[in-house]
């Protein structure tokens, strides 16, 4: 249909209306948009950071015609395209003259918009300026967490049969979810929480692509970069269909030999992801390096010289938190907090530090070398905590209210019972304030 609509912009700026080129571009234009609407009542094309989505979808464009569409659309203004059943020829003549018609041209007031309002096109609404996707009232937050495990299921028994992928679904599956995610993501993030013992490797891929791309948000990512990000964390963990089930679902301990197939899974789906054009490149370099640790425990071995991605950092904080509030057959489940608290203080050396601090005080905790205030008005570092008391850290007091040059003390708020030791004010950017509390806890 965007092949015909733009034969149709080319024609009426090359012949007249009567021209037999133009009225057999109409007419293909005309039965192509019948044929794509098939028993709907309207489709809507959005363009939107650089993307052209039909219908909430983003078109695949293999001949350059899309993107050419896209172009005309966006040097005239146009945002967001909206054709419905009933349109004519005579309406379809109208819309490419006024689309080929130099802003200034316009009779109104230089939109293509008023223009057709103007000459009475009614199937065809062009809205200006900058829009941004809206989720479809047909579809709620359970409907996209559910059309994404069926897409990511498709794609995994793909990558099982054939050793390969196609992003195109899963783009289009990111798209939405990115879509509800800016609209409505409590709502899609308490789906996250809701877990089957029986679907653990689908939920946990779909959460770990919705939870990176949340955080990619707060770390500020432009909307391209997030998508990117959410194609990467929902495919991260693509290795493991390739795992013997008998070993994913082990209750006891595994053996040597197991652990060995359990560390090849990075490198085999990373293998799958190479060879697929239409996914980030970064996709198998997140799917290599979302086991690897800042403290080098983690797998593959890496050289010493080598430097983990930037968002394989993100993904791995994600991977390991979602992990920990899952039920597994070796282990129940955490609660979110004590997830995080673990992660700060039972093993934070295995963490980008940084990207730690910002993704646990979003969860409401607080990362080791934060700043924070008492309730009694004292003010101190955190220096640890244990998972099994989340919200009460153990706490280096550096100053009093009376006494700013007080004794250091250490306190572990998990044994004081007095509510005047409880956390009342963390200072922020947590992030931004490690080289201060270092140095503070140094001198």
């Amino acid at each position: 249909m965007v092949a015909k609509l733009s034969a149709c912009i080319r024609a009426v700026c090359l012949y007249s209306r009567s021209h037999p080129v133009t009225v057999s571009a109409l007419e293909e234009a005309q039965e192509a948009v019948k044929v794509l609407l098939g028993d709907s009542d309207r489709i809507d094309i959005l363009i939107t950071d650089g993307y052209l989505l039909l219908d909430k979808f983003p078109v695949e464009d293999r001949s350059g015609v899309v993107a050419g569409f896209a172009d005309e659309l966006r040097r005239n203004g146009v945002a967001a395209l909206s054709i419905s059943a009933g349109l004519t020829q005579q309406e379809i003549a109208v819309f490419a003259e006024a689309l080929r018609r130099r802003p200034g041209d316009h009779q109104t007031d230089g939109k293509p918009s008023a223009e057709l309002q103007r000459l009475n096109v009614g199937h065809i609404r062009v809205q200006t300026g900058i829009m941004r996707p809206t989720r479809p009232k047909s579809r709620d937050a359970a409907g996209v967490y559910e059309n994404a495990l069926d897409s990511l299921g498709a794609t995994m028994s793909s990558a099982r049969a054939k050793g390969g992928v196609s992003g195109v679904g899963v783009a289009a599956t990111v798209c939405q979810m990115l879509d509800a995610v800016m609209h409505d993501q409590d709502a899609l993030l308490a789906l996250t929480a809701i877990r089957s013992y029986d679907n653990y490797l689908l939920e946990h891929s779909v959460n770990v692509c919705i939870i990176s791309m949340l955080f990619a948000l707060d770390l500020g990512l432009d909307q391209d970069g997030v998508l990117d990000l959410g194609m990467c964390g929902m495919l991260h963990d693509i290795g493991k269909v390739f795992l013997p089930e008998e070993i994913i679902r082990k209750p006891g301990k595994l053996s040597e030999e197991e652990w060995e197939q359990i560390r090849r899974h990075p490198a085999q789906g990373a293998r799958v992801l190479a060879g697929a054009s239409d996914l980030p490149a970064l996709a198998a370099t997140i799917a290599y390096e979302h086991h690897m640790r800042s403290d080098a425990s983690g797998y593959p071995a890496a050289p010493d010289d080598h430097t983990q991605h930037f968002l394989s950092r993100v993904v791995s904080i994600v991977d390991v938190y979602d992990a920990l509030t899952a039920d597994r057959p070796y282990r129940q489940k955490w609660t979110p907090q004590e997830a995080m608290a673990w992660m700060l203080y039972e093993s934070p050396e295995r963490f980008d530090e940084r990207l730690l601090a910002r993704f646990a005080s979003r969860a409401g905790l607080h990362a080791v070398g934060s700043l924070v205030r008492l309730k009694n008005g004292c003010c101190g570092v955190v220096v640890g905590g244990s998972y099994t008391s989340p919200t009460k850290p153990q706490v280096m007091i550096v100053s009093e209210p009376e006494n700013m040059h007080a004794e250091r003390r250490m306190v572990n708020l998990s044994e004081i019972n007095d509510h005047s030791f409880e956390i009342e004010q963390v200072a922020q950017p947590v992030e931004a304030l490690f080289p201060c509390t270092k140095a503070l806890l140094a001198v």
